[in-house]
């Protein structure tokens, strides 16, 4: 992302990646204002590259720090919270998908110095027809296909919140290819 963007000549964008491999959104949401163990990406203005930010900081934090025009959440597509909404985290009991997505959302919004910036949901690819991920987690899809409608059926629940001002479907061009 940042090539392109330098390659298209804008030189005023400032991109941040908080990530924390295999991290649901009821987890994020969950650890809002107290985990601070994410891997942080920076690629300022004019860059070309990410740099990796070794002071550790919390989401809130993150959010709170500069007027970003625009935020982005993906759920991890390896869990059942990407394809049950209403169902308890069996990693964070307390909060259902539905709780966790939209608790984060409003989160964002207030945290935010810029009250209106825009959220952005990342629709995610599915897992490939070789990986285990298809069949552990049958009761909610056969197959590949099936994965993706699922996934693509949580990103409707997401935005009929109201609370998400579009979806980026890097999941669908995957799926696509």
């Amino acid at each position: 992302l940042p090539g392109f963007i330098k390659a298209a000549g804008l030189d005023k964008i400032q991109l941040t990646f908080m990530y924390y491999g295999g991290r649901t959104i009821p987890e994020y949401y969950d650890g809002w204002a107290t985990k601070t163990d994410y891997n942080c990406y920076q690629c300022g203005p004019g860059r070309s590259g990410w740099t990796t930010e070794s002071a550790k900081h919390t989401l809130k934090e993150m959010v709170s720090v500069t007027d970003w025009d625009y935020i982005t959440i993906q759920e991890h597509t390896g869990t059942p919270s990407a394809w049950d909404w209403e169902a308890a985290s069996s990693r964070v009991p307390a909060y259902t998908e539905k709780q966790a997505v939209e608790g984060i959302a409003k989160l964002m919004k207030q945290d935010c110095p810029n009250k209106d910036v825009k959220i952005y949901y990342i629709l995610s690819q599915a897992y490939g027809s070789s990986t285990s991920i298809l069949t552990k987690h049958s009761q909610y899809f056969t197959g590949q296909d099936g994965m993706f409608t699922c996934i693509c059926n949580m990103a409707k629940k997401v935005m009929a919140t109201g609370l998400f001002d579009g979806i980026i479907s890097t999941g669908a061009m995957l799926q696509n290819l």
